[in-house]
C-alpha cells in the first residue's frame, strides 16, 4: 500500500468515526436536555432505569453476551426491583418480573399493553396474522371469527375427532419405526426390541398435524406414513414436506430480531439476509394458503346446488375452520 492510499484510507476512517461521534453527541443531547422538561413531573412515578446505558446502543452491550437474556434480566431485577427500564438500542423497554404487576398489565391495563412492536418480523412476515396483530377493530374482528367458528363449545365438539385421529396416526408411525428397526441378526443384543426416536420432532409434527387438520384439513404426513415407495414420495408427501419446512422456518424467523429493530436508522441494511428470508417465507405462506382457499371455494361451489342461494350454505357441515 503506497502512502497516498494509506492517507486516503485513514481519512475515510476518520470521517466515519467523526460522524458516529456526532450522532452519539446529538443523541445524548436529545436524551439529557430536550426530553428533561417534559419528564420532570413523571420522574417520581417512572420505574428505575438500569445504569450504564450507552448513547444510541442503550444497554445492548450488557444484554448481548453469552449468558441467556432471562438470567441477565433476573440479575437486574435483584438490583432494581420487580419493574425497571432497559434500553434495547434506542427503544426504552419496561421489564416486569412480579406476578402481581404482570396480572395488573394483563387485566386492568390490557388494552394499553395489547400492541405489538413493529419490528422487521412484523413488517415482512407476520403482518395481518391474528396472534401478531395490534389491538384494534381488525384484531377484534379476527377474535370474533376465531371464537365463534373455531373455539366455541359447539366447534370443539364437532372437531374433537381430529386429535384422536392424529394421535392414532402418531402411534402407527412409532410402531412402523419399531418394526423397521427389528433385525434378526441383532436379536441377542441387549438393545434388541428398542429403537431411538427423536420425540421432540415427532411431538412437534403431531401438534402441527392437529392444528393444520383443524384449521385447513391439511395435516402433514409423517415421513413414512404411506411406506416409502421405489418411485420416491408422492405429490401429497412432497407438499407436506414443503409445508413443514416453510412453517418451521416461519416460526424461527418470527422470533428473531435484526439490527434495525433496535437501531431504526439501520433499516436500509440487511446484513444477515433475514429480511430477504422473511419476505420469501411470507410469500410462500401466501401461495400455500391461497391454494387452500381456492380449493375450499371449488368445494363449496360443488356442494351448493345451482338452485340454492350462496347464503344458504350450512357452516355446521364444514369439516375444517377454513371451509
Amino acid at each position: 500500500m503506497d502512502l497516498k492510499m494509506f492517507i486516503d484510507y485513514n481519512f475515510s476512517f476518520a470521517r466515519i468515526a467523526g460522524l458516529l461521534a456526532l450522532l452519539s453527541f446529538f443523541y445524548y443531547l436529545w436524551i439529557s436536555i430536550l426530553r428533561l422538561p417534559r419528564n420532570t413531573k413523571l420522574s417520581s412515578v417512572s420505574p428505575p432505569e438500569v445504569a450504564g446505558a450507552w448513547p444510541i446502543l442503550g444497554h445492548l452491550p450488557q444484554l448481548l453476551t453469552s449468558r441467556p437474556l432471562f438470567k441477565i434480566l433476573s440479575d437486574m431485577s435483584d438490583i432494581y426491583g420487580p419493574i425497571f427500564v432497559v434500553r434495547f438500542g434506542m427503544h426504552p423497554t419496561v421489564v416486569v418480573s412480579s406476578w402481581e404487576m404482570a396480572k395488573e398489565c394483563f387485566t386492568t391495563n390490557d388494552k394499553f399493553l395489547a400492541g405489538r412492536p413493529s419490528g422487521a418480523a412484523n413488517k415482512n412476515l407476520t403482518f395481518g396474522l391474528f396472534g401478531f396483530s395490534t389491538y384494534g377493530p381488525y384484531w377484534r374482528e379476527l377474535r370474533r371469527i376465531s371464537t365463534i367458528h373455531l373455539l366455541s363449545h359447539r366447534r370443539v365438539e364437532l372437531f374433537k375427532h381430529v386429535p384422536y385421529l392424529e394421535i392414532g396416526n402418531f402411534m402407527k408411525h412409532l410402531h412402523r419405526c419399531w418394526m423397521k428397526s427389528q433385525n434378526p441378526i441383532k436379536q441377542n443384543d441387549a438393545a434388541a426390541g428398542s429403537v431411538k426416536v427423536d420425540m421432540s420432532q415427532v411431538f412437534g409434527e403431531l401438534t402441527l398435524n392437529v392444528v393444520l387438520n383443524l384449521v385447513a384439513g391439511k395435516p402433514i404426513f409423517f415421513k413414512d406414513n404411506n411406506h416409502e415407495s421405489k418411485d420416491g414420495p408422492n405429490k401429497e408427501e412432497e407438499e407436506g414436506q414443503k409445508l413443514h419446512k416453510t412453517i418451521i422456518e416461519f416460526f424461527e424467523l418470527a422470533g428473531t430480531s435484526v439490527a434495525s429493530d433496535d437501531l431504526p436508522f439501520l433499516g436500509w441494511l440487511d446484513m444477515d439476509g433475514k429480511k430477504k428470508r422473511m419476505k420469501k417465507v411470507a410469500n410462500d405462506m401466501d401461495l400455500i394458503v391461497a391454494k387452500w382457499l381456492e380449493e375450499r371455494r371449488h368445494q363449496r361451489r360443488q356442494m351448493i346446488p345451482s338452485s340454492s342461494a350462496a347464503g344458504e350454505y350450512n357452516h355446521e357441515n364444514a369439516k375444517d375452520f377454513m371451509q
